[in-house]
Parts: structure tokens; sequence; C-alpha cells
């Protein structure tokens, strides 16, 4: 049944009431027309993960663990462990590190390092013998890294003081005397009174 304003008026509303039927009517319809869109969006991205869905659904049949690699793709080996709190040099240890030259105190020192780093971390590692040959190549163990050994206390290889020293010989005449590398035309400088 459809309630138009002279229904309204014939069954003895005032103006006012009728204004609140008329806006709850309203309210309604823009309520509905609320869920209706609301329903329409949810459809719409529903398709559109479908779609994304069907374009990936080629790929379902690709194989997880590729058939052309040796095991099956499978990884097989040792299993990580930790590194035992107690843990010691073995001889073969030791041996590797004196083959690339390391003093006995040394791979003393490094040995006990290596026990700290590897217990205080917490890393898993495959192998205590291959673990330590690689902390023996380390370049930060060789002078090569960072922060390696091979800076002697005292290298001022990269400071500041050593740069401005390398400046102040290169000032230097090979007499002893100063050399001025450039003077400044005074006309070129700017906001200076001739005198």
């Amino acid at each position: 049944m459809i309630v138009t304003l002279a229904t309204l008026r014939a069954a003895g509303l005032t103006e006012a009431q009728i204004m609140r039927v008329v806006e709850a009517v309203d309210n309604e319809r823009v309520a509905a027309k609320r869920e209706q869109n609301r329903k329409a969006s949810q459809k719409h991205r529903a398709r559109q993960k479908n779609a994304a869905d069907a374009a990936d659904a080629a790929d379902a049949q690709v194989s997880k663990e590729p058939s052309f690699l040796p095991n099956q793709g499978k990884k097989e080996g040792r299993k990580k462990h930790l590194l035992a709190e107690n843990w010691k040099l073995s001889n073969e240890d030791r041996a590797y590190a004196q083959s690339k030259g390391w003093p006995d105190n040394r791979i003393e020192i490094e040995g006990e390092r290596f026990r700290l780093y590897y217990v205080t971390k917490g890393t898993p590692i495959a192998s205590d013998h291959l673990t330590w040959c690689k902390w023996v190549m380390s370049p930060i163990q060789n002078g090569g890294g960072q922060y390696g050994a091979g800076r002697q206390k005292g290298d001022r290889r990269h400071s500041i003081s050593a740069t401005f020293d390398d400046i102040f010989a290169k000032l230097e005449g090979g007499d002893g005397a100063s050399v001025v590398p450039f003077q400044a035309n005074p006309r070129l400088l700017p906001n200076r009174r001739r005198e």
C-alpha cells in the first residue's frame, strides 16, 4: 500500500507528524540503499578475489619440490645444533689454525672468543670444526674486515690527525719553508675596501 500525503492528511495527522513520517520513510530508503551498496561491494570484492584465484589456478599443478634437483628438493645433511658451553678446541681445530699461520697464543684467545660468541648468541651450527675453520678464514680475523686484527694500536691510517699530518707534509717545501698553495686576489674578494 502506497501512503501519500493526501492519505496522511485525511487520517488527521498534523504537519509535524507528516514530516516525521516522511523523514522516517526517507531514512528507510537511505538505509536500504546503503545495504544494497554494501552487498554489491562485497560481491565485487569476492569476484576480484575469485578472478585472482582463477589466474593462480594454473600454478596449482606446479610441484613445490622440483624433480630436476637431486634429492627432489629435500635438504639432506647435518642437523644444526648449538655449540656446547664446555666446548674446547680439538687438535684438528688447532692444526687448521696453525696451517693458516696463527701462533698458539692467538689460537687460544680466538678459540675462547669463538666459544663465547656462539654460546651467547645461540646461533645453530652444522659442524663445530667447519664453523671454526670459517672463523679462522674470516676477513675480520685476518685484518681485512671492518674491525679486523690487522690494525695495530697507534695505527693512524684512518684518523683525522693523520690526514692533517699528510696535508702539512705536502705544504712543507723541500727546504723546510712553508708554501702557501693559493693566494687570493684581493680584487675578487667581496665587500673588501681598497686601502
